[in-house]
């Protein structure tokens, strides 16, 4: 129940680290897109603003266009005339000579959208007239004007629930002084911002609950390795727990018993002598091969490959096992060739084939035989051990190489094995990334088959 508890938390922890990740990741996306988006749409209205500004600050002609109106120009009356702002022209000269003086009006910078308010000292708007009854009464009647922020800064407002974007400077013309309030109407690129805005902001909640639902499953995937590695955990703790506690209790039985016999002969108690030391030789194998699993796991365990004959390695090693073999009524076949190099760990490939010598030998009968083959193909070197024993059955050869994992665990633990064996047998082959596989021989027993690059 503990440990239930402990791997959901870890799995709701995991979950809530990929959701926090997915939901920065997709807000700083947003945020970015907004940006641009905002910057792409007002852009062309601040250059148009910055343009109009440019324009009425280097040519007087236009600024004077605005300031009294399109039909700004010399008149044909006596004398020189008001005509609005308390500045006399003089239209004693003759009209050719007066239009000779007015700077030509480049107004290919001038864009339509700009509303150019042109304010005195006081703040008064001095060029209604241009600027439309309709448009004056509705908006920059209302217009607000702060001297201070004529900076050439833009800046956006709202006059009667409508945008604009502003910029101010001050100007001087003929020795007068004047403020221009450039206004842009950005109605059109509010709505498609406010409309952007609504789309990006449900893509971004589609987006976390996407991200939700991807943050589980990426949890559980990343916490699948590890449950297995749990559970692994779990069991090995358990098998070699057992492992260990059968011999050290035949162990402990035997040495209690003999010291009820203090004046026994040695001789009269050599069987259960022998039985103890047999005992402990099992005890200091399994000692070793978890020892082996466990710096194999670990990446303790370096391989020191060099160049040799494997054939002449599994011939030195099978001889003494073919002594054995005939000492039990069986027999040991070899089909090699004279010289098969392979670049390995000499070491490691030894302990693989007596591992699979060993088996075969143990679980064949009287009678029986194993047969070691060994071949190139392409650029894999290839080994065959084969037994005419008992053989194991179609689950088992699933999980033949799993640690501890005997058919028949009285069987096995009577001829003296551990169930790591075969488990150490495929760490060796898969360290030399190769493939090993366990199937059935016919007409009956085991054949291992391995593949080992060159």
């Amino acid at each position: 129940m503990r440990e239930q508890k402990l791997i959901q938390r870890q799995l709701v922890k995991g979950m809530l680290y990929n959701f926090l990740a997915f939901t920065l990741v997709f807000s700083a996306f947003g945020a970015i897109i907004f940006s641009q988006m905002s910057n792409a749409l007002y852009s062309k209205v601040d250059n148009d603003l910055r343009s109009t500004m440019e324009l009425m600050q280097s040519n007087e002609a236009f600024f004077n266009k605005e300031l009294y109106g399109k039909d700004f120009g010399p008149r044909k009356d006596d004398g020189p005339k008001d005509i609005g702002i308390g500045e006399n022209v003089d239209t004693s000269k003759n009209s050719d000579s007066t239009e000779n003086m007015q700077p030509p009006i480049d107004d290919a910078k001038d864009s339509f959208r700009v509303a150019k308010i042109i304010r005195d000292q006081d703040g008064n708007i001095l060029n209604s007239g241009s600027l439309g009854q309709s448009a004056y009464d509705n908006y920059y009647s209302h217009l607000a004007f702060d001297p201070a922020q004529a900076d050439g800064t833009i800046f956006a407002v709202a006059i009667n629930n409508n945008q604009f974007r502003e910029l101010s400077f001050p100007i001087t013309v003929d020795g007068t002084d004047y403020y221009v309030q450039l206004l842009i109407n950005v109605d059109g690129e509010q709505n498609t911002l406010s409309n952007f805005v609504q789309i990006l902001s449900i893509c971004v909640v589609l987006f976390v609950i996407l991200s939700i639902t991807i943050s589980y499953l990426l949890s559980r995937r990343t916490m699948k390795p590890i449950l297995e590695a749990w559970h692994r955990q779990n069991e090995f703790v358990e098998n070699a727990s057992h492992e260990l506690r059968t011999p050290l209790t035949v162990i402990q039985n035997k040495q209690e018993l003999l010291l009820t016999k203090p004046n026994e002969k040695i001789i009269n108690e050599s069987e259960a002598i022998a039985i103890t030391l047999s005992e402990v030789r099992r005890l200091a194998k399994l000692t070793s091969d978890l020892l082996t699993l466990a710096r194999a796991e670990s990446g303790q365990t370096e391989l020191e490959k060099e160049s040799f004959n494997i054939n002449e390695v599994i011939r030195n090693i099978a001889m003494p096992y073919s002594d054995i073999a005939e000492a039990e009524e069986k027999t040991v076949t070899f089909d090699m060739a004279d010289e098969l190099m392979i670049h390995a760990d000499k070491a490691r490939i030894q302990q693989l084939i007596i591992i699979l010598l060993d088996n075969a030998i143990k679980y064949t009968p009287a009678g029986g035989s194993i047969t070691i083959e060994t071949a190139k193909k392409d650029s894999k070197i290839e080994i065959s051990i084969a037994d005419t024993g008992v053989g194991v059955s179609d689950e088992s050869l699933k999980q033949i190489f799993n640690r501890f994992y005997r058919e028949d665990k009285a069987r096995s633990r009577a001829q003296g094995g551990s169930g790591l064996g075969l488990s150490i047998a495929s760490w060796i082959v898969e360290s030399h990334d190769g493939s090993i596989k366990a199937v059935h021989n016919q007409p009956k027993g085991t054949r291992f088959l391995i593949k080992l690059p060159k």
